[in-house]
């Protein structure tokens, strides 16, 4: 339970470099695994930095993959509620949509790091620096 409420299917999107190399965030996704947290990777992406003279690695892919979930997952019915652990203003546009579907969406994030035109969007917000003491550290 999450609140008074049953957490039906918690999603964590991330990039990765392949083949995954830091120690942490694979015992990280382990954790997460042991939890039934489903894990969606993009692999990490790599192009060179003119600014810093090497490649740097990118994330390609999640955003979408993230905001498509969202709107096939509403449209096929399968939640009432979305909370989105994010601040970023690209979701606005899936986030909209899913709201006029009839859809909740809630939004977690830092303050100082959530879209202020996302936040107008939801019907909830949380933030994270208001609730650290109540989350437990792996």
């Amino acid at each position: 339970m999450v609140a008074g409420r049953q957490l039906v299917r918690p999603i964590y999107y991330c990039s990765v470099p392949v083949p995954p190399s830091d120690p942490d965030q694979i015992k990280f996704h382990q954790y997460l695994r042991s939890l039934n947290i489903q894990i969606v990777s993009k692999e990490l992406k790599s192009r060179y930095d003119s600014k810093i003279g090497a490649p740097r690695a990118y994330e390609k892919g999640v955003d979408v993959a993230l905001a498509t979930d969202l709107l096939a997952m509403a449209w096929e019915n399968a939640y009432d509620v979305a909370i989105l652990v994010s601040g970023d203003a690209d979701y606005i546009g899936a986030v909209s949509k899913v709201m006029s579907k009839g859809k909740n969406v809630e939004l977690v994030g830092f303050k100082g790091r959530i879209a202020s035109d996302l936040r107008k969007n939801v019907i909830k917000t949380t933030q994270l620096d208001d609730i650290m003491d109540q989350i437990k550290r792996i």
